[in-house]
This record gives C-alpha cells, structure tokens and sequence, in this order.
C-alpha cells in the first residue's frame, strides 16, 4: 500500500512514496485523508483508491454526488467546509479536462474573517493509476503552487486533490491551433 507523506511548513516541497501503511504526519502542511468511506458498509482504502474513487465519481450524478463530496471537503480541508449542510454546497462538473473529473465545489461564507479558508476549491479526481506519473505530478503541481505560479494545493487524498480556484475561461480549439 502507498501513501502520500509531505508537505511541511514553509520548507521545501517533500513528497515520499513508501510501501508500508503510514499515517501522515500530524503537521502536515497540506491536509491528507488516507481512506474515505462510500457507504456504511464499504471503505475505499488508499491501495484501490485511485480505481475505485474514479468509478464511484463516474458512476453518479453530481446531484447523487452532493453529500460525499462534502464529506471529503469536510475531512480534507475541515474548518467550515465541516460545518456546511449538503443542500446549501454548490457542486458543478467543470468539462474540457483531458482524463481526470473535476468539480467546482462552492459553499456559502459566514463572514468576512473567513478568509483563511476558501469558500470555492476544485476538487480534481485522478484518473491516473501508474504511481510513478501521479508522484511526478503531484510534485510539480506542488511545486509550481509554491512558487506562486499555478494555483495552491488545498489538500491531497489518495484518488485525488483540492485545488484553489481561479476564475477563468476554457481555452477554445480555435485558439489553440492559432497559436
């Protein structure tokens, strides 16, 4: 079984692949959820996670999708994404990626000191299995996200990632063969 490990502080990006189970550390820089449970009766752990979180998310409507996937802001990022009721969490499948699913999850704001904690995240399903790719990609996503030059990592879980959300727009065919 592997695990993600890292992540400390200010320091430099460190990110280990290790074959035993390991709980993270308890100072994690970013949250890091090792198991996610689907149902009362079934637990995705971090060895079939991957698999498994790709075709639960590609098996559901995001209407059917609302409540786990408050669950896991709620366990990855805590704070008031915990504190949130399912039918007040926007959840939005945002098109045009090339393999992995992706959601704008938005909740309300409480108030204006809850700017440590953002109120919209990407939540991006991996729809890479070879660990060896998601290991290179998480390190230079993360890397770029601590250089300020892509967006921040909000939290890590074996299947996927929160990411910061920057408004944007999609980047049309059009456009990409003009250039």
């Amino acid at each position: 079984m592997e695990s993600l490990v890292g992540l400390r502080g200010k320091s430099e990006p460190r990110i280990e692949f290790t074959r035993q189970p390991a709980p993270p550390p308890t100072a994690l820089h970013v949250p890091f959820v090792g198991s996610w449970i689907v149902n009362g009766s079934r637990c995705i752990t971090p060895a079939n996670m991957p698999t498994e979180m790709l075709k639960y998310f590609k098996s559901h409507d995001v209407l059917d999708l609302r409540s786990k996937i408050l669950s896991l802001c709620a366990d990855v990022l805590g704070g008031k994404w915990a504190e949130v009721r399912p039918e007040s969490v926007s959840i939005t499948h945002v098109r045009g990626g090339l393999t992995n699913l992706v959601y704008l999850v938005s909740r309300p704001t409480f108030s204006v000191s809850d700017d440590e904690q953002p109120s919209t995240v990407l939540l991006r399903i991996q729809s890479q299995t070879d660990n060896e790719k998601l290991l290179t990609e998480l390190v230079v996503f993360t890397s770029l996200a601590e250089s300020g030059l892509g967006p921040k990592l909000l939290g890590i879980f074996p299947g996927g990632r929160f990411e910061e959300y920057i408004p944007s727009r999609h980047v049309s065919h059009h456009e990409v063969t003009d250039s």
